[in-house]
């Protein structure tokens, strides 16, 4: 069975019918761990693609939490280049928080042709948050965000 996320359904059969569907999901995983991270920029053309000379935002606050128990597990800064990186995660579901600098906003999320320079943002209840599937530290977990400035 190949490594990932896979749902397991039963449903039963008696003299009543049949039963309600019973869903279990289960990570098939080697136990390596993983990492998550990238960049945070400021997108200057709010075009969601990172540009060559768009900076990176330091000291932008990223919060990781278990995608299943929605718990928090921990935060970083994002270094003088933007860059930020949680290593050593077990494989399974992750999402994480971006605390929005100053009078940033979320620029807009997967746009281009090019996965490795746009932003992976959703904005969810005004959240600028990223679901994540770490499974192995060879599947490239990556999260690039821009944010523009809402008053230039």
């Amino acid at each position: 069975m190949p490594y990932g996320i896979h749902e397991v359904c039963v449903q039963t059969e008696s003299a009543a019918g049949l039963s309600d569907l019973c869903c279990l999901s289960f990570l098939n995983s080697d136990c390596s761990r993983a990492s998550v991270g990238d960049r945070v920029w400021r997108d200057d053309n709010a075009n969601g693609i990172q540009d060559p000379n768009e900076p990176g935002i330091s000291s932008t606050q990223v919060l990781l939490y278990d995608g299943q128990t929605k718990k928090y597990i921990r935060s970083v800064l994002t270094d003088i280049s933007g860059n930020f990186k949680f290593d050593s995660l077990v494989s399974g579901y992750y999402y994480l928080k971006f605390i929005t600098p100053g009078n940033l906003i979320s620029t807009s999320s997967f746009k281009g042709n090019n996965s490795s320079l746009d932003s992976d943002l959703e904005n969810v209840l005004e959240q600028a948050v990223r679901p994540c599937f770490i499974w192995h530290p060879g599947n490239k977990n990556g999260c690039r965000c821009g944010f523009f400035n809402i008053h230039p």
